[in-house]
C-alpha cells in the first residue's frame, strides 16, 4: 500500500467530538447547587441522561474508528517512504 492510500484511508475516519465537562462530571456542590426541588431534581437527572447517551455513541464510534484503523495498520505494507 501506497503512503498516499494509507493517508486517503485514514482521512476516511470518523471525527470524534468528545465534549467532557458537563452534568455528568459529578461533584456534590454542583450537585446541590442545582437541585433544590424535585423539578431541578427531573431537569438534572434529563441532562445527566442526554449527556450520558451522547457520550455512549462518542465512545461507540471511537471503537468503530479504532477498529478500522486497527485493520488498516494491520493489511499495511508501505512501499512510498
Amino acid at each position: 500500500m501506497k503512503l498516499k492510500d494509507l493517508a486517503e484511508k485514514a482521512a476516511r475516519l470518523p471525527d470524534l467530538d468528545f465534549d467532557w465537562p458537563g452534568p455528568e462530571q459529578y461533584h456534590s456542590n454542583v450537585f446541590l447547587s442545582e437541585t433544590n426541588d424535585l423539578p431541578s431534581l427531573r431537569v438534572y437527572v434529563e441532562k445527566l441522561k442526554d449527556r450520558i447517551a451522547d457520550q455512549s455513541r462518542a465512545i461507540m464510534r471511537l471503537k468503530k474508528g479504532y477498529e478500522a484503523l486497527r485493520e488498516i495498520i494491520l493489511e499495511t505494507e508501505i512501499e512510498d517512504l
